[in-house]
C-alpha cells in the first residue's frame, strides 16, 4: 500500500517488476522501502542542452550577486565565462566542457537572485524538494547544502572536461524520439547491438512517448531509420540534441574514474531538503537525526552521481515521485547480465515498470530555475495541469 495524502493506494508495480525481471534475468530476492516528503513546491534545475549565448547577461548587468559568482567561476575555469555566455561563441559554449559549468553557475545566480526577492512566489514559498537533469542534479545537490558553490564548480569541471575526453576517444550522439513505443524501443536498440556490435540505448526516460537515444552514431542512425520505416502514421518526432557525446551511455565509461577520484575527495553534508536522484527516481534526504544513516545517505548521493555518467537518466520515474510525494526504493540482490549488456537493459525496462501517476494533493506549484524550460514542459507531458514558474537565466 502507498500512502498519499489522506488515501491508500494498491502498489502493483512490484509484480511487474518481479515478472519483467524473471523473463530478463536472475534474482534471489526484492526489498522495498517506502519514503514520503513534501512536495509542495519542487524546484527543478535543467541540464546540458539548455545553453545559449545570451545566457545569464541582464541577469548579471542588473544584479551585482550574479556578476560576482560568474567571476568566481571565471577564475577557477580560466575563461572569462560570464563573456562566453554572453557573446559566445556558440561552438565553445555548447562544448561539453564549458557548457557544463556555465549552466551550473547560470542556474544558482539565478536562484541567488530570485530567491531573496519577496516578489517572487520562489521567495514566498520556498522549495520542498529538489531535482536536477543530469547535470542539473549538480546544481540541485549544491542547492540543498551537499556541496559548496565552489565545490560544485569544480565537480562540474571535471564532470566537463572528463566527459569531453570521452566524447573525442569515443565519438557518440543523443536523439530525442517522440510517440514511439517503450518495449518496441528497447527492441529495436538491442537488435542493432547484436548486429552491429556498437552501443545504443536509452540515455533518459523523459516522459510519456518520450526517450533519448544515446550511442554510437551510426548505432543511432540504424535505430532511428529502423523506427521511421515502421511509422507509417508519421508521427514519431525526432531531434537531435546540441551535446557533443553519448551521455549516460558506456561510452562515458572512461569518464568516471577521475570524476570519482573528485567526488571521493569533495566535503559532502546531508541534504537540507529532500532530492530525487536521477540514476533511479527515489528520493532522498527525507530527514533523519541517525547519524549512520546520513552518512549512508551521503556515500549513496555520491555513488549514484558516479553512475549518473552510464545509467539513464529515469526523469519520468522521478516526476512521478516529485507529484506523488512517494518514493519506493527497489533493492535486487543479485546482479543482472542480458549478453553483453552488464545489466544495463534490464535497470531501463525495471525502471519503466511502475504505478500511473497519482498526484499528491500538496502538490502545488514547481519552479524551474535556470536557462530554458526543458524541465517543466517535462513535467507539463506528465502532469498537464500542474502550475510551473519558470526562472529563466536571459
Amino acid at each position: 500500500m502507498i500512502l498519499v495524502g489522506s488515501k491508500r493506494y494498491k502498489m502493483n508495480n512490484f509484480i511487474q517488476l518481479s515478472n519483467m525481471l524473471s523473463n530478463i534475468g536472475q534474482y534471489r530476492n526484492i526489498n522495498h522501502l517506502t519514503e514520503t516528503f513534501n512536495p509542495s513546491y519542487p524546484v527543478l534545475f535543467p541540464g546540458q542542452g539548455s545553453q545559449f549565448v545570451g545566457m545569464a547577461t541582464k541577469l548579471c548587468d542588473n544584479y551585482p550577486i550574479a556578476k560576482d559568482m560568474f567571476s568566481q567561476a571565471s577564475q577557477i575555469l580560466n575563461i572569462n565565462l560570464l563573456e562566453l555566455c554572453s557573446k559566445g561563441p556558440k561552438e565553445l559554449l555548447n562544448s561539453t566542457k564549458y557548457s557544463q559549468p556555465a549552466i551550473y553557475v547560470a542556474s544558482l545566480a539565478a536562484m541567488e537572485v530570485y530567491k531573496h526577492h519577496n516578489e517572487h512566489a520562489i521567495y514566498i514559498n520556498p522549495p520542498t524538494v529538489a531535482l536536477g537533469l543530469s547535470l542539473g542534479e549538480y546544481t540541485a545537490l549544491c542547492y540543498c547544502g551537499v556541496f559548496s558553490f565552489i565545490d560544485g564548480l569544480y565537480l562540474t569541471k571535471t564532470r566537463g572536461e572528463e566527459m569531453q575526453k570521452a566524447c573525442d576517444l569515443s565519438p557518440g550522439t543523443m536523439v530525442v524520439v517522440v510517440g514511439v513505443d517503450i518495449k518496441n524501443l528497447l527492441n529495436k536498440c538491442q537488435e542493432i547491438r547484436l548486429k552491429m556490435k556498437k552501443f545504443v540505448y536509452i540515455g533518459n526516460y523523459l516522459g510519456p512517448q518520450q526517450y533519448v537515444l544515446s550511442g554510437d552514431i551510426d548505432a543511432v542512425d540504424a535505430v532511428l531509420s529502423n523506427i521511421i520505416k515502421d511509422d507509417i502514421n508519421n508521427s514519431i518526432k525526432i531531434t537531435k540534441l546540441s551535446v557533443s557525446g553519448a551521455f549516460h551511455s558506456p561510452l562515458m565509461k572512461t569518464a568516471q574514474y577521475n570524476l570519482e577520484n573528485v567526488i571521493n575527495n569533495t566535503q559532502f553534508s546531508y541534504p537540507q531538503i529532500p532530492i530525487i536522484m536521477n540514476v533511479n527516481g527515489n528520493v532522498i534526504g527525507t530527514g533523519t537525526d541517525n547519524e549512520n544513516e546520513r552518512i549512508n545517505t551521503i556515500e549513496m548521493i555520491k555513488a549514484n552521481l558516479i553512475k549518473q555518467l552510464t545509467m539513464p537518466v529515469q526523469w519520468e520515474k522521478s516526476l512521478h515521485t516529485l507529484l506523488s510525494g512517494t518514493s519506493i526504493t527497489t533493492t535486487i540482490t543479485s546482479e543482472h547480465i542480458i549478453g553483453n549488456t552488464s545489466g544495463i537493459e534490464a535497470t531501463q525496462l525495471g525502471a519503466c515498470q511502475y504505478t500511473p501517476l497519482i498526484v499528491d494533493p500538496r502538490f502545488k506549484l514547481a519552479y524551474e530555475v535556470g536557462p530554458g524550460n526543458s524541465c517543466s514542459s517535462t513535467l507539463k507531458r506528465v502532469f498537464r495541469r500542474g502550475k510551473v514558474i519558470s526562472y529563466d537565466c536571459i
